[in-house]
C-alpha cells in the first residue's frame, strides 16, 4: 500500500466514524416521543463532537493488578484493525488502496484482530463486569462471523471473484440483493452482530448493563474505542454495498458519489433500529444465531447456487 493508499484508507475510516457518531446521535434525538424542532436536530449534529470531547477529557480507573499490556493492546489494535479493512474498499475502480484478488477474504479475516483488541481491552484492565462483558464478545464472535462470511458468499458465487473491485463488476445489469434477497436478509442480521449494534451491542451496552467492555477506560483510549465502533458500522455497511448494492455503479453521478450515499443509507437504516427494535438478551442472541441464522446460510448457500445457472443463461451475471 503507497502514501495515497494509506491516507485514503485513513480518510474512509475517520469519515466512516464521524457519520456514524451524527447519525447514532440524530437517532437519539428523534427517539422520543415527538419529534425535535431544528435547534435540537441541530445540537444532535454536533452532539458527537461534544462526547468526543468529554470521553477525551474523563479520567479511566486503574483497578487492582491490570493486565497493562492488554489493556493498552486493546485499542490500538482495534483502531489498527478497523483501518485496514478500509483498504479493500472501492469507491471506484482506480479508487481502493489495495485491489486484491482475495480482497473479502481479506476484510472476514481482519475482522479477528479487531475483536481480539475489544476483548484485550475488556480483559486488561482486570475488571468483574468487563470480563464478563468479554465473554459476550467472544460469544459474539464464535457465534456470528461463520454466519457473515456465509451471507456474503453468495457475491462471490456469482461474480467468480473475490475481488470487491470484480463483484461490483459483476452487478452492472442487476444488483445482488435482487437475485439474493435471502443472503442480503442474512448479511443485514449478521452485519449487526459483527459490529455489536443495537439490538444487539450487549458487549457495549450502556449504563443500564454498567457499561461493557472498555468501561474503566478514560482519556483517548475511551474515545477510541467509540470512534473504532462507528468506524465498524461503516466498514460492514460498505462491504454490503459492494457485495449487495452494485457499490459505485449509478446514474448520472459520479461513482464515489454513489458509494458514498449507498453506504450512509445502509448505516442510517442500522443506526435507526433503537426506534423498533428491544434489545435482546445473550441467550436470545445465541439462539437466533445457532438455531436460526447459521441453518439458515448454509440453506441459503444451495439456494444462490441454482439461482445462479438461470441469472448466468440470462445475461444477468458473468
Amino acid at each position: 500500500m503507497n502514501v495515497s493508499g494509506a491516507l485514503l484508507v485513513i480518510s474512509l475510516a475517520i469519515g466512516a466514524a464521524a457519520t456514524g457518531a451524527m447519525l447514532s446521535s440524530w437517532i437519539a434525538a428523534w427517539s422520543g416521543l415527538r419529534p425535535p424542532g431544528a435547534a435540537a436536530t441541530l445540537a444532535a449534529l454536533g452532539a458527537p463532537f461534544a462526547r468526543g470531547a468529554r470521553l477525551a477529557s474523563r479520567p479511566g480507573r486503574t483497578l487492582t493488578k491490570p493486565d497493562r499490556l492488554l489493556r493498552a493492546s486493546g485499542p490500538v489494535l482495534a483502531a489498527g484493525a478497523v483501518v485496514l479493512a478500509y483498504a479493500v474498499v472501492p469507491l471506484a475502480p482506480a479508487t481502493i488502496a489495495l485491489d486484491l484478488h482475495l480482497g473479502l477474504f481479506y476484510f472476514i479475516v481482519i475482522l479477528g484482530p479487531l475483536m481480539v483488541g475489544f476483548m484485550n481491552a475488556g480483559w486488561g484492565v482486570n475488571g468483574k463486569l468487563d470480563v464478563v462483558a468479554t465473554g459476550r464478545a467472544a460469544a459474539h464472535i464464535v457465534a456470528y462471523e461463520v454466519t457473515f462470511g456465509f451471507a456474503v458468499l453468495g457475491g462471490p458465487m456469482m461474480a467468480q471473484t473475490l475481488s470487491t473491485v470484480g463483484i461490483v463488476e459483476a452487478q452492472r445489469h442487476v444488483w445482488f440483493a435482487v437475485l439474493q434477497p435471502g443472503s442480503f436478509a442474512l448479511y443485514a442480521v449478521s452485519a449487526l452482530f459483527i459490529a455489536y449494534r443495537y439490538p444487539f451491542d450487549l458487549p457495549f451496552g450502556g449504563p443500564e448493563i454498567a457499561g461493557g467492555v472498555g468501561r474503566e477506560y478514560g482519556g483517548i483510549e475511551r474515545a477510541i474505542i467509540a470512534g473504532v465502533r462507528h468506524a465498524l458500522l461503516g466498514a460492514v455497511a460498505a462491504i454490503g454495498v459492494v457485495v449487495f448494492l452494485g457499490g459505485w455503479l449509478g446514474p448520472v453521478l459520479p461513482g464515489p458519489v454513489w458509494f458514498v450515499v449507498k453506504t450512509v443509507l445502509v448505516m442510517s437504516a442500522f443506526s435507526a433500529l433503537p426506534l423498533l427494535l428491544p434489545r435482546l438478551r445473550l441467550d436470545q442472541m445465541l439462539a437466533l444465531a445457532w438455531k436460526g441464522l447459521l441453518p439458515a446460510s448454509l440453506a441459503n448457500i444451495i439456494l444462490v447456487g441454482l439461482v445462479t445457472f438461470p441469472a448466468a443463461a440470462l445475461g444477468w451475471i458473468p
